[in-house]
């Protein structure tokens, strides 16, 4: 049986124009966050010195998009295991800043039973069709970060703030559209069909994902110069996974729906380790002091 939406009539023309407004205004945002993402790297660590923490980190989290979830769309989030290491200098005994290098999964389904008047979606005149899409993407996902350390005791409070990149490595998009047109000879579009399955490379899914990060946790110190960790962060992304065409757009809006358009909403559980080792100073003239260390934290 195929899955298909059925026909409403809409004025999608003027929809389409404003997707062409669109378009262009979030190509030319897009293009901002890699260079954003590269500045604030390089004033990083340009600025940083004292100590260099090296840990690793591995924990579960669970995925959605912003895709709002209308009548007639339901919502199933995504869940996967998270892993990565951590690089950071430490500025004091409570204060860092450095990068990751994570892996990460975010998935999500939605599902589509009605059209947006609450009529059922519908193969020919009778049965009801259950129609589920899935949007699945690995990364590798470079956060910069900062990291506060709260209170003098052993166990302590933990603060983050950041950016991250990411790059797909794997991905797919399980029922995405089909375009139907109402013949051959033109490019005006008659309904879609949720029966196109696409990989990463295809086009239809962005491979690159930018976004904020914001978490909170414990550590424990063991002795100087190590500690183990527990955080809780929420990623929210800035970028429109979906990357459809205008055609493909405004054949969503002939068959009574918004056309997929959203980013990653994500948030993840992690233990983790870090280690600290001493580096040397040096003077003005480029060398190598004697001096104390500040201790870890």
């Amino acid at each position: 049986m195929e899955n298909i939406i059925r026909y409403k009539p809409l004025n999608y023309p003027q929809k389409v124009l404003k997707l062409h407004r669109f378009s262009k205004t979030t190509t030319v945002l897009n293009m901002k966050y890699p260079a954003f993402l590269a500045i604030f790297f390089i004033l990083t660590v340009s600025s940083a010195s004292g100590q260099l923490t090296l840990g690793a980190r591995g924990g579960f989290g669970i995925s959605s998009t912003s895709f709002a979830t209308i009548n007639g769309i339901e919502r199933e989030i995504g869940t996967s295991p998270i892993a990565g290491l951590i690089f950071h200098y430490n500025f004091d005994q409570k204060f860092s800043v450095g990068f990751e290098v994570n892996y990460n999964r975010f998935s999500e389904n939605i599902i589509y039973s009605l059209d947006t008047t609450g009529r059922p979606i519908s193969a020919g005149t009778t049965k009801i069709v259950n129609t589920k899409t899935k949007t699945d993407i690995s990364y590798f996902q470079i956060p910069i970060t900062g990291r506060a350390s709260i209170g003098d005791k052993k166990i302590r409070g933990i603060l983050e703030l950041g950016i991250y990149g990411g790059i797909g490595i794997n991905g797919s998009w399980t029922n995405g559209p089909n375009v139907k047109f109402y013949n051959a000879s033109n490019n005006v579009p008659s309904k879609v069909e949720l029966t196109g399955n696409y990989t990463l490379n295809q086009g239809k899914i962005r491979k690159w994902d930018v976004g904020g990060i914001l978490g909170g946790g414990v550590e424990y110190k063991l002795n100087n110069t190590s500690l183990l960790f527990a955080v809780l962060r929420i990623q929210f992304g800035l970028v429109d996974i979906y990357n459809l065409n205008p055609t493909e757009r405004s054949a969503y809006y002939v068959t009574g729906f918004d056309p997929p358009s959203a980013s990653w909403q994500a948030a993840n559980f992690s233990l983790g380790y870090l280690k600290t080792f001493k580096l040397p100073k040096f003077g003005s003239d480029g060398n190598k002091r004697a001096g104390k260390q500040k201790k870890s934290s």
